[in-house]
């Protein structure tokens, strides 16, 4: 009898291993990396940061592009943290009125899509401006953020049809874009994180992320010239051509973890109980495998969801292999990754420059 209990434990611990994902222990397995930061950086010159944007970028010459919202610029700082050059507020051409993300293209240069102004900016090699466009319209909502493959350019689109329709799922929508004819061509959609809709006496008043929940990480590699699509609900990364083609996968065995009570009531705390009554409903057993992802030559970087007392990134070779997890401070963003450093945003308002994971 006691024989047949313990196959069927083991049964059980195994189908929910196949199931789920990679265990806790299997985690603590990783071998650990925790960098040291070469410089903290609060502000330029006489000028303090206020809400820094969630990437940032290094020039041929090594300065760093970093954008700041609530300043509308976009500084451009060496790695002392002196100031090179900036993109001020404005509408006029190089001026800005909220950018947060840059995207390097195969060309060199950098595109970053301006959501008050509706224009797509083109810093050259060296992060000065260079050119601007003003994109298709989008009957559907708006540009998120735009790539520059070596033949051509895909758009990044997102919808907010979901505000007003609780049977429709948030969704991002890929496109070839036609400068010249100003036209959207060739539609992939992916699953997007959901957002839970607030309602206040009937009427929608907003909306809230749902906290550690599936959807698609985009990430395009200049060097290999592709996008790398994820969605977190599967386990393969796909790599796009500009034609948005599948052109092979990478299959990922990632660690999961579940939603702790603790967690859960900490979520209910931190939102009013409106916001709570449609985002409890969406928030699954397990948290998503990946928050976000940044492939730097041959390594990609993914994000945990773990809970630990530090924001936990995996590095997975071009195989799938997990070889390092590397820690940062709790609460921290990572915003680009290098050869000399990564670009951690500590807070809204402290930028700081990392050692760099050295793998043989």
């Amino acid at each position: 009898m006691k024989t047949v209990i313990s196959s069927l434990i083991l049964f059980i611990a195994v189908a929910c291993s196949q199931e789920s994902g990679q265990t806790t222990a299997d985690f603590e397995e990783i071998p650990a990396f925790e960098p040291q930061p070469i410089r903290v950086i609060e502000s330029v010159g006489e000028e303090f940061f206020s809400h820094l944007g969630y990437q940032t970028a290094v020039t041929v010459n090594g300065d760093i592009l970093l954008p700041d919202r609530q300043r509308m610029r976009i500084f451009k700082i060496d790695q002392e943290g002196n100031l090179r050059g900036q993109l001020s507020p404005g509408q006029g051409p190089g001026e800005i009125g909220d950018a947060y993300e840059i995207e390097e293209g195969a060309d060199g240069k950098f595109y970053v899509y301006d959501q008050d102004n509706d224009k797509v900016l083109i810093m050259d090699q060296n992060g000065d401006f260079e050119d601007e466009f003003i994109p298709a319209r989008f009957e559907r909502g708006q540009m998120a953020r735009i790539f520059r493959f070596r033949d051509g350019i895909v758009s990044e689109m997102t919808s907010f049809r979901y505000l007003g329709d609780p049977e429709r799922s948030r969704q991002i929508y890929l496109y070839e874009y036609d400068i010249p004819g100003e036209a959207f061509m060739n539609e992939r959609v992916y699953p997007a994180q959901p957002y839970a809709i607030l309602y206040i006496d009937g009427a929608v008043r907003g909306a809230g992320l749902v906290p550690y929940s599936d959807g698609t990480l985009l990430e395009y590699v200049p060097e290999q010239n592709r996008l790398f699509a994820f969605n977190t609900d599967g386990n393969e990364i796909a790599l796009l051509n500009v034609n948005l083609d599948t052109t092979s996968t990478i299959n990922v065995d990632l660690p999961v973890q579940k939603f702790s009570k603790a967690e859960l009531d900490s979520l209910e705390a931190d939102n009013i109980p409106e916001q709570w009554d449609t985002m409890e409903e969406l928030i699954n057993e397990y948290k998503t495998k990946a928050q976000k992802m940044i492939v730097n030559g041959d390594y990609i970087w993914l994000k945990s969801s773990f809970d630990r007392e530090n924001e936990t990134w995996l590095v997975l070779n071009m195989g799938g292999e997990i070889l390092r997890k590397v820690l940062f401070p709790k609460g921290s963003m990572v915003t680009h990754i290098s050869d000399k450093h990564i670009g951690v945003r500590l807070d809204a308002a402290t930028f700081a420059l990392y050692e760099p994971l050295i793998l043989e």
